[in-house]
């Protein structure tokens, strides 16, 4: 009897460890696992698979992971996309530390489906510099904080603002930002992406 495929995290070394049906240990890279996996179902693989129907669930589950840590992803063309920059003096940098760790954990209820997914989310900062084009010009003493989210459709972006009021913190995000420096696109259009 076939045993079913034991699933493990991809280590830090970027190797998927499977435990196939033979019992044995696997460790293969993500891009040897991503081309294993696409023979395994392309129609014209040149090795025969009895066991594809069983080895589909599994197959998904691996194709999935593959992408998750950092193998090929999907461009954002064509989505729906908020970005804030907030930029502020180095007296608020620990309370923005603090609302954007607050806000990443909201973030996580965020639907991850449909026409208001939440495709993407990231949160950076750095030194706002003397010039902005040079990056080699001194830094201001500030600091410029940018949140950055994809949606599936602007219905994401809606949903968002409206949800906000779930955010236990969202009250003390808009007093952090009353004293910066704000910039926002609220509603754009991904209109070039490669990746």
């Amino acid at each position: 009897m076939e045993q079913p495929l034991t699933r493990h995290p991809v280590s830090e070394a970027g190797a998927l460890e499977l435990l196939p049906s033979t019992g044995g240990l696997c460790q293969t890279t993500i891009a040897e696992t991503t081309a294993s996996l696409f023979d395994l179902l392309s129609v014209r693989s040149a090795r025969p698979c009895n066991h594809l129907p069983g080895m589909l669930e599994p197959a998904i589950w691996l194709l999935g992971a593959v992408l998750s840590e950092g193998g090929v992803a999907m461009s954002h063309k064509g989505k729906s996309h908020l970005v804030i920059m907030i930029t502020v003096g180095p007296d608020d940098v620990a309370e923005g530390d603090r609302i954007f760790a607050s806000h990443g954990e909201w973030m996580k209820g965020h639907p991850r489906e449909g026409e208001v997914a939440l495709r993407d989310y990231t949160i950076s900062k750095g030194p706002e510099l003397s010039n902005p084009l040079d990056p080699s010009s001194e830094p201001t003493g500030k600091t410029i904080f940018v949140i950055d989210e994809y949606y599936e459709s602007p219905a994401g972006i809606t949903g968002h603002w409206q949800a906000t009021s779930t955010w236990a913190d969202m009250p003390a995000a808009l007093a952090w930002m009353g004293k910066a420096t704000v910039a926002t696109l609220h509603n754009g259009a991904v209109v070039q992406g490669l990746w």
